[in-house]
């Protein structure tokens, strides 16, 4: 053969060998391009995914915080009515004798009535500024004992041989009555939302 046919040949076989390494070329660059692509949405979607996951995490945190937030505005709320009703129940047992001395009367009548049914005979505890009081209310066989000094206003039955008190201090009786009571003042103090 001669070289001009060789060379022919090795032109031929040059031109196929660069059309195929182009034509590899061309299908490598568009499957790194369709890789690169994929890669780009997968991380676009794990992007976005993350960030929503952290967005409910922060939108859960801020939730949480207004949360605590409100209970803690509520714990306050309740803690100042109570200290508001805690404080009328001081005044009533301060000064209901002065406030209503025909009413504190009353109770003290009831109360020694109620005594006098329960313990039979027995000893009336009072303050001593109640004593001339309960004195004249007094029926047979009782006496006084201004043994509740400085105390809440009303009086303590003990019966003759000491076995047995009634307690009908107006301390005593406000705290049975505390709860019913104290509904009572939180709807007066606080209205209907208390």
């Amino acid at each position: 053969m001669d070289k001009k046919a060789l060379d022919n040949i090795a032109k031929k076989i040059r031109a196929d060998a660069e059309r195929k390494v182009s034509e590899y070329r061309k299908m490598a660059q568009e499957k790194r391009t369709e890789i690169l692509s994929r890669a780009e949405a997968e991380l676009e979607s794990e992007l976005k995914r993350i960030r929503m996951r952290k967005e409910r995490e922060i939108e859960n945190q801020v939730n949480f915080i207004i949360s605590q937030a409100k209970i803690s505005g509520k714990r306050m709320i309740l803690n100042e009515r109570e200290k508001g009703i805690e404080a009328v129940f001081s005044e009533v047992l301060s000064s209901a004798p002065e406030k209503d001395p025909s009413g504190y009367r009353e109770y003290l009548q009831r109360a020694i009535k109620h005594m006098k049914d329960v313990l039979g005979e027995g000893v009336i505890l009072c303050r001593p500024q109640d004593e001339s009081v309960i004195k004249g209310m007094l029926p047979p066989g009782w006496d006084t004992e201004t043994a509740l000094d400085g105390g809440s206003p009303g009086i303590v039955g003990r019966s003759g041989d000491g076995s047995m008190e009634v307690d009908f201090t107006l301390f005593r009786r406000l705290e049975d009555m505390k709860e019913d009571l104290r509904k009572q003042v939180s709807e007066v103090l606080y209205g209907g939302d208390a």
